[in-house]
């Protein structure tokens, strides 16, 4: 073979491996779905989320929709932690984002959970002041009604790619909820 057969060759091979790459990214991309669950402890699909009592979560679930597994980094680790945040608006029509807090990490390494096809990953949330940053308040009132969807995004790199996890960006549908004190 000479040697501009031989770099040809080598070019094809990395723009189609390149290529097999981002379709993959792509096809991962829409095999995850997003929802908030408020139930928290009140009545399933109430709308209603507990604020201040720990106790009262609400839920963020991930749903693998595709045919293939799916990895996902875990929330404790700094490569999952900030991942998940929303987007609050409020009866004003004032938009908020809503993300966690920088932290220290006293142990930190890449940590990731295999979601098989149809199955899901459950995140429960309570908006902690200490944890997350704008967390929507009550104001004095006992309770506030909020729009809210949740955001999942996951970036590329080569920890990503080295452990084949997904990534890409998905978004809950924007709904109304009635906070409560």
């Amino acid at each position: 073979m000479s040697v501009k057969k031989f770099f040809l060759f080598l070019f094809f091979v990395l723009l189609s491996s390149t290529w097999f790459s981002s379709m993959a990214q792509q096809n991962s991309a829409v095999a995850l779905a997003i929802r908030i669950d408020p139930t928290g402890g009140m009545q399933p699909g109430s709308g209603r989320i507990s604020l201040f009592d720990a106790s009262r979560h609400f839920s963020v679930i991930l749903t693998n929709v595709g045919k293939s597994p799916v990895r996902l980094w875990k929330d404790w680790c700094s490569w999952g932690y900030f991942n998940l945040s929303f987007e609050m608006t409020d009866q004003n029509g004032r938009r908020v984002i809503v993300s966690r807090k920088m932290k220290v990490w006293e142990k930190n390494f890449p940590a990731w959970t295999t979601v098989a096809a149809g199955d899901q990953m459950v995140i429960d949330v309570t908006f902690d002041p200490a944890i997350w940053r704008n967390p929507p308040a009550l104001e004095g009132a006992k309770e506030r009604t909020i729009s809210l969807r949740a955001i999942y995004e996951s970036t590329a790199g080569k920890d990503a790619n080295e452990h084949q996890i997904w990534t890409g960006k998905i978004a809950s549908p924007e709904n109304t909820y009635l906070l409560l004190r």
